[in-house]
């Protein structure tokens, strides 16, 4: 819910140390504020992106014409890049052609693991059209990547628009080469057993993995020490967990288009679960981002 900011301008005591000053995560705020409630004005630190990242689609959050600016770094203190920032090509396709596995890693990295990409597309590229997994690209091979702007999922991480991929358990796999040769659970059920766990009979490959269930039959995987979300799980979906997209390290940057099939919003011109924003402060911001995904989608045919 909130973040202890630390800037150059934040006020500091006589000694010189600075004061507390607390930013507020917008997802956990209720969504029947009054309209305006919150004005987007600044992107900050987008150079970490290396290719945009979500600012791509939030050129104009707030519906009024007056863009949002963007920052390499802090705002004033680093260059400010236009949207036309990167230019040129991407790398792209030099990792789609050389990495075998990319880290899905948390911040302190204590839930550290890999998607293994090639063992995916292996298996996917000796499947016909019909029989790939619903998420699967069917000429590319990539996976799905969705903007989910459910109240669940917003409330649950403090982001607005959340993002994930979904993927089939038997291609992540433990980060750590040791000499257990166990695998990581390819079912959600074995995943629920071996995170619960505690003391000498947990894997520590796990970390600091652990999970809460959101409702009966929902698990929702965080790091026990930096907080981030990593899974959503459901019982009935029993290979196939959600995965947040910013935990991906993807040498091309952070939508990771390497991996991720964002364009394949043109069957869903409008995001799924978009009626928990339409009634409330968020309605123009999400329908900016609805417009401003589906332009990206456009520029990347």
């Amino acid at each position: 819910m909130f973040f202890e900011a630390h800037t150059p301008q934040q006020p500091r005591d006589s000694d010189g140390a600075p004061k507390g000053e607390y930013g507020v995560m917008t997802g956990a705020l209720a969504n029947d504020g009054p309209d305006g409630l919150v004005r987007i004005e600044n992107h900050v630190f987008v150079g970490d992106t290396k290719d945009g990242g979500a600012s791509m689609w939030m050129r104009n959050p707030n519906g009024d014409g007056v863009g949002a600016r963007r920052w390499m770094g802090l705002i004033s203190q680093s260059e400010e890049v236009p949207f036309s920032w990167p230019e040129g090509p991407g790398t792209e396709a030099e990792v789609r052609s050389t990495v075998t596995e990319v880290p899905i890693r948390c911040h302190c990295g204590g839930v550290d693991l890999v998607f293994q990409r090639q063992k995916a597309e292996e298996e996917f590229m000796a499947k016909a059209k019909s029989e790939l997994p619903w998420f699967v690209h069917p000429e590319t091979k990539k996976l799905m990547a969705s903007i989910d702007p459910c109240d669940s999922c917003r409330l649950s991480s403090g982001v607005d628009f959340w993002t994930w991929t979904f993927m089939l358990l038997r291609h992540i796999g433990f980060a750590s080469k040791t000499g257990d040769d166990s695998s990581f659970p390819d079912d959600t059920k074995d995943l629920k057993a071996v995170v619960s766990k505690q003391g000498p009979d947990r894997d520590p490959r796990l970390g600091t993995l652990a999970y809460y269930a959101s409702s009966q039959d929902v698990q929702r995987y965080f790091c026990s020490r930096c907080s981030a979300s990593v899974f959503y799980a459901v019982d009935d979906r029993t290979d196939i967990v959600d995965v947040a997209v910013g935990l991906f390290d993807s040498a091309d940057g952070a939508r990771a288009e390497s991996l991720f099939c964002w364009s394949m919003v043109k069957s869903l011109p409008k995001l799924v679960w978009r009626d928990d924003m339409l009634h409330g402060w968020r309605k123009q911001w999400l329908e900016s981002v609805e417009a401003e995904a589906e332009k990206h989608r456009k520029h990347r045919k």
